[in-house]
C-alpha cells in the first residue's frame, strides 16, 4: 500500500514531535559539522530546542573533547563510538527526521549522562539548554 503525499508529510510532522535527547541518527555528510574529510557521521541528539535539535558527532576514533561512549549492542551501531562533546551543532528537527536514518536510541538509564558530559565541556549553548 502506497501512501499519499499528505500522509506522508502527517508521518513526517508526527516523527518530528517524538524526537528526544538520546536518540542516534545517521546523518548524511553535507548536514554534519565535524572534521576531515567530510562523511555520513552518527549523531546523537543533545538537547532539544523548540525546532531545532542539537547533535553532537560520533567518531569510532578517539574524541577530541569529553565523551559519551556507545558500545557495540547498546543500539543499532556497528562500531563502538565516541560522540565527541568537543563540538555540537543544531539541525531542524524537520531536517533531522527527513534526512537522518535512526540508530537507536541510548538506554534510558544513560540519559542522565548527557548533561553530565555537557557540563564537562565547553558547549556554552548546550549547558544553557540543559541548565533549563
Amino acid at each position: 500500500m502506497k501512501l499519499s503525499e499528505k500522509a506522508l508529510h502527517q508521518l513526517l510532522d508526527l516523527r518530528v514531535k517524538l524526537i528526544e535527547p538520546g536518540e542516534i541518527f545517521w546523518l548524511p555528510a553535507e548536514l554534519v559539522h565535524y572534521g576531515h574529510p567530510r562523511k555520513d557521521r552518527p549523531c546523537l541528539v543533545a538537547a532539544c530546542d523548540g525546532a531545532r535539535a542539537h547533535l553532537v558527532p560520533g567518531t569510532s576514533q578517539r574524541a577530541t573533547g569529553p565523551a559519551l561512549v556507545v558500545e557495540v549492542g547498546e543500539t543499532r551501531l556497528i562500531k563502538r563510538t565516541e560522540f565527541d562533546f568537543h563540538t555540537s551543532f543544531p539541525l531542524t528537527l524537520a531536517d533531522l527526521a527527513d534526512r537522518g536514518a535512526s540508530a537507536g536510541a541510548l538506554p534510558a538509564v544513560r540519559l542522565g549522562e548527557i548533561t553530565i558530559v555537557i557540563n564537562a565541556s565547553s558547549l556554552v549553548a548546550l549547558k544553557r539548554l540543559v541548565a533549563k
